[in-house]
């Protein structure tokens, strides 16, 4: 009976559309358009405007280093792709929801500027987006003026935001007449407090911010959207030069300190034992930090004189961004969730990556079990080693 009735909503839901009325109202988007350019084209006599960014591009990811008597099949040096930029301004164009799903002056969702993480993946998984699951959004609020918008999937997360989000200032210097001067409002995520905090230090008064939450349903005047650096948890080389002294300014010192970026106060993805691999490191001058007891302003600060980090996989590894050129960086995975996102980044820097997984079984070849949350164990005689290549190579 319930999948009966499941079927029964969705089709009500998708004949929506074809009322004549805006999902601004009532009902879903009329559709969709898959990139910005296809859509700008023909709506430049609604007063829509496209203006391109930097080119693709083309980046290269370093040949990560380990100790693993068996390296991860996947971690090998490669070329990636990184997409043009651009930013598109929308008369009368909507926000929608936490994400920042944009909606177009003919109520049509903007895919490529609308990302929704854990989308079914195919043709037709767009089908599953938040904004084509209910009867009628949640009501719309105007916001005057030139409004735009920063606020990603994900961008509650201090990673997401600081390398996903934080970069569209720089789309928005490079594309939009007048710059960030001529921004009225900006759409930010509601989560951590490095949101308010990475704006006011890029220069952005926090009463110009409206924020953007589960339901929110804003439009604007003018709504002018960057577009997203690349895809989720890929950030492109020129993103990484930009965010660290173009948009979030750092005095960097030498490099001496050495420090281990704790788990402890997360609510998964724990070292187990944490007390022995803090010994360890502490016999090897590696200090501890536990970043969630700093603001943003002190996270910068404390990053900007650090050659050496030591972290299990998680977004305090974000904080490499602050560290001086020719930083040493070893992540620590657990063997049934290998993230690849933080490589990517100590590549584009320079930096000498490393990596070592916890203790456990490994799933076979070619399997992903994604368990983000699993809590890992470090085997000590392992980071012994990593710690004492990378000391001899500092000698």
């Amino acid at each position: 009976m319930r999948s009966w009735r499941k079927k029964l909503k969705a089709r009500l839901v998708a004949a929506t559309r074809w009322l004549p009325v805006s999902s601004r109202h009532f009902g879903i988007p009329k559709g969709c358009y898959p990139t910005s350019r296809d859509y700008a084209r023909g709506a430049v006599k609604h007063g829509v405007h496209f203006f391109p960014g930097r080119n693709a591009s083309h980046g290269r990811l370093g040949e990560p280093k380990t100790c693993e008597p068996c390296p991860v099949a996947g971690f090998r040096s490669r070329i990636v792709e990184e997409p043009a930029t651009f930013l598109i301004s929308i008369p009368q164009g909507r926000v929608y929801d936490a994400s920042g799903s944009v909606l177009t002056h003919d109520d049509r969702l903007l895919v490529d500027v609308s990302r929704q993480l854990n989308l079914p993946t195919g043709a037709d998984g767009i089908r599953h987006h938040n904004v084509f699951r209910h009867m009628w959004l949640h009501r719309c609020r105007r916001i005057p003026g030139v409004v735009a918008v920063l606020a990603t999937a994900g961008g509650e997360n201090y990673f997401h935001w600081v390398a996903e989000s934080l970069p569209r200032l720089e789309i928005l210097r490079q594309c939009w007449p007048g710059g960030l001067d001529a921004v009225d409002r900006f759409v930010v995520n509601r989560g951590v407090r490095a949101v308010i905090d990475s704006l006011v230090v890029a220069g952005i008064d926090p009463g110009r911010l409206v924020f953007a939450g589960p339901g929110s349903h804003l439009v604007a005047d003018t709504l002018v959207v960057p577009s997203l650096p690349g895809p989720s948890g890929a950030v492109p080389a020129w993103a990484c030069d930009v965010v660290p002294g173009g948009i979030i300014p750092i005095e960097h010192s030498p490099g001496r300190r050495r420090v281990y970026i704790s788990r402890g106060a997360a609510r998964y993805r724990r070292v187990r034992n944490e007390a022995e691999v803090a010994r360890l490191l502490g016999r090897h001058g590696f200090e501890t930090l536990v970043l969630e007891a700093l603001d943003f302003r002190s996270q910068v600060a404390a990053m900007a004189d650090v050659g050496i980090v030591v972290a299990p996989h998680g977004a305090g590894l974000t904080n490499m961004l602050w560290c001086p050129a020719g930083a040493a960086v070893v992540e620590i995975f657990s063997p049934n969730y290998v993230n690849g996102c933080y490589w990517q980044i100590a590549s584009h820097l320079g930096f000498d990556y490393w990596y070592l997984l916890g203790e456990g079984p490994r799933p076979p070849e070619g399997v992903d079990p994604h368990l983000v949350e699993d809590d890992i164990t470090v085997p000590i005689d392992l980071l012994e080693r990593t710690v004492q290549a990378i000391l001899s190579t500092r000698a």
